[in-house]
């Protein structure tokens, strides 16, 4: 039998909202540490990346965690990039062999979905059961062969943002649906099946060229989504809970894209040059929208029928600049609007710090070009050399203090297209002479950049640990909340209460003796989400008064 207290709150709590919803903005996830760099890399051995990255990490001591990879070409894993990363007959595993290639740990972006179709093709694909099966397969392989290296995984970086750029070009065009929770997709009953699961057997050792096949029905079954409801909003979640379920220890995440949205606000919005050149009122526009786009992604199928489970919750969220540098494009076409000066660079960082603040989450950056101003704007394919011009991370070494401001703990960078720059080791006399790498020396020597001792400890899969559940009573005048799980008696209780906004709107934090009451008389009528911290238990609910 639960103990039952009031708790009064008072309204200088109640319109406070400095405290985290989920991960935490400016918390870092358990196990990450200090701020982390990714460079692309193809993962063959004798390529000049792999051993310009094994070098920089093993005889340079520079401080790089992870080389990543792109699995993209469709959907289906007996097609796709799967099958290059994880050739189980020649065991070339990209995440096995990170370590052993490079010196580093592995990292993936997942970009199957929309198969460079956009909008119509990720709501063509997410109604397929048949795509969405394997959609959901080749999530499973990757996450397999992630698991134990702590990888970094963003899924479907562009996708999204396509979603929303149909939506919010110059004129908003209301008939294209982008409210996760209304559009449909295939989530609780993809089909179940059976596949070959192919590996192979050395008989002797003294042979290991002499190798047997191995092959074994191996059942792939989706049960683990049978609670999610069959909406964009299920699908998101679901995404994330397929990576932690079969990667516990990986970080995963989202990408929000600065060019989404680009309205006319009665002229003093749109710019043809992009978000960072266009006014305040578009920049924050633009930042509501896609909080209120994630947050439904992220969170919006967690209700009351439907809880969080342990590993339902994202790690990050991941922005971008562009895939090619600014060089590539003053040199391809003439277009000089890419070279991002220091308002600009503002511009984007006050739009990174809003959604990062919104969604309550800290901010990974992606495929971000490593050029410099000192490059000749020069391709080398031969060297793996290429050398163009860009403002972004000149401008990043001088002001890291206004990244980590604005909720940055990472970057997953570098040549994300073809047509962009490779990174070269100091002393090399090709390409951009190792000035990325040097610079990410000379950062390593006044690590650490991120409070370490902060660290959430909820988003990580491995400190959800309560599988019971929350039972609320909810009135005009409070919500009174117990638990099927017993807790000892003093345990630190958290209630955050927010509005679908993410505005907080209520807290409490005090000493678990029994059930907890939040007065509700002060609110509005309309929906709340409960997130609800006691000792390691989480649980996140949603109300409606």
């Amino acid at each position: 039998m639960f103990q039952k207290m009031k708790i009064a709150i008072s309204a200088a709590a109640l319109l406070s909202s400095t405290l985290p919803l989920f991960a935490g903005f400016g918390e870092i996830p358990a196990g990450w540490g200090d701020i982390k760099f990714g460079l692309v890399s193809n993962g063959v051995p004798t390529e000049p990346d792999s051993k310009r990255l094994k070098k920089a990490v093993e005889e340079m001591g520079i401080k790089i965690d992870y080389r990543y990879r792109y699995v993209n070409e469709g959907v289906d894993p007996s097609k796709n990039a799967c099958v290059n990363l994880f050739q189980w007959k020649w065991d070339a595993d990209y995440s096995k062999h990170a370590k052993r290639d490079a010196g580093v740990q592995s990292s993936y972006v997942i970009y199957v979905l929309q198969e460079e179709g956009g909008r119509i093709k990720l709501l063509q694909n997410m109604a397929d059961p048949d795509k969405m099966q394997k959609f959901f397969h080749t999530l499973r392989i990757v996450a397999e062969h992630a698991k134990g290296y702590g990888a970094t995984i963003i899924i479907e970086p562009d996708t999204w943002g396509y979603l929303m750029q149909d939506r919010y070009s110059t004129t908003e065009n209301t008939s294209i649906e982008v409210d996760p929770l209304k559009i449909p997709a295939v989530v609780n009953n993809i089909p179940n099946f059976v596949t070959k699961d192919s590996s192979y057997i050395i008989p002797d050792p003294t042979k290991p060229w002499e190798k047997t096949i191995v092959s074994k029905d191996k059942p792939i079954e989706f049960d683990y989504l049978s609670d999610l409801p069959n909406n964009m909003a299920g699908f998101g979640r679901a995404i994330i809970r397929t990576m932690h379920t079969f990667a516990p220890d990986c970080y995963v995440g989202f990408l929000a894209s600065h060019w989404s949205v680009n309205l006319n606000l009665n002229g003093k919005g749109w710019n043809s040059n992009g978000l960072v050149w266009a006014t305040p009122e578009l920049i924050d526009t633009s930042a509501k929208l896609n909080i209120d786009f994630f947050k439904k992604f992220y969170y919006g199928s967690i209700t009351s029928e439907s809880p969080a489970k342990p590993g339902d919750l994202p790690d990050f969220i991941g922005v971008e600049k562009n895939g090619w540098c600014a060089g590539t494009w003053e040199k391809s076409d003439g277009r000089t609007y890419w070279y991002w000066g220091d308002e600009q660079m503002k511009n984007y960082l006050t739009w990174v710090k809003q959604i990062a603040q919104g969604l309550d989450l800290p901010v990974v950056g992606w495929q971000i070009s490593i050029g410099n101003m000192d490059n000749p704007n020069t391709a080398d394919v031969t060297n793996m050399a290429n050398a163009y011009k860009d403002t972004f991370f000149p401008y990043f070494f001088k002001h890291v203090s206004e990244f980590t401001d604005a909720g940055f703990i990472g970057f997953l960078v570098g040549k994300g297209l073809q047509q962009a720059t490779d990174f070269t080791l100091p002393g090399e006399t090709v390409g951009e002479k190792g000035w990325f790498l040097s610079q990410l020396k000379e950062f390593d020597k006044k690590r650490p950049y991120l409070d370490t001792t902060k660290v959430s400890t909820v988003q990580t899969p491995a400190r959800l640990t309560s599988s019971g559940k929350v039972f609320s009573t909810v009135t005009s005048n409070e919500i009174a909340l117990c638990f099927s799980e017993q807790f000892a008696q003093g345990t630190v209780a958290k209630v955050i209460l927010t509005n679908l906004r993410g505005q907080q709107v209520s807290r409490l934090e005090t000493a678990f003796t029994g059930e907890l009451k939040i007065p509700t008389s002060m609110l509005a009528r309309g929906t709340y989400l409960a997130r609800i911290e006691i000792g390691n238990a989480f649980f996140v609910r949603k109300f409606t008064l």
